[in-house]
């Protein structure tokens, strides 16, 4: 049933993201501005949008409705037995000529969002603005939203998690 939530979620954020796109169309697709990605490659290699291992799954929710909604919802949900901290930060990449890139995010922007410890069997919800994360992945490409969640237990690695987004283009 969770697996089911997190492919609808993928699909409303491919078809947002998709929508937002098409009202670009008519202006030429601009190549990576200077501006708009940092020189600094990732430092993750690739990356899931689950933890098989310690059963940590990573969801980025959208509501089907017109106009769009104002906030999407992060979720990340715990079906193992350890417990993580997740908070509010977050990062963007862009992957470009073979590998990500941070993508700058801007000063104003803010992401909604407590620091909370994520137990076995529980969640983590923020809200993310969507004016502000269609303005960071607006232009065609393929993006990837990633949280870092911090082990509790002495001895466990933190994990890292992605979310990917493809604007414009096809998987």
């Amino acid at each position: 049933m969770k697996i089911a939530a997190f492919l609808l979620a993928g699909s409303l954020v491919l078809t947002s993201c998709a929508a937002y796109e098409d009202t670009n169309s008519n202006h030429s697709m601009k190549k990576i501005s200077e501006t708009s990605v940092q020189k600094n490659k990732s430092k993750y290699g690739e990356l899931t949008h689950e933890d098989k291992h310690n059963n940590l799954g990573f969801a980025l929710m959208m509501q089907p409705i017109n106009p769009a909604p104002e906030f999407s919802i992060l979720e990340i949900y715990n079906k193992g037995s350890l417990t993580f901290l997740a908070d509010s930060e977050l990062t963007v990449e862009k992957f470009i000529d073979g590998a990500w890139y941070e993508v700058l995010i801007p000063r104003e922007a803010s992401f909604e969002g407590e620091t909370e410890f994520i137990g076995p069997g529980g969640g983590y919800h923020q809200k993310i603005e969507n004016n502000m994360l269609k303005e960071m992945i607006s232009e065609e490409g393929k993006y990837r939203l990633i949280k870092v969640l911090k082990a509790k237990e002495k001895g466990q690695k933190d994990v890292v998690l992605a979310h990917t987004i493809n604007v414009g283009t096809e998987n």
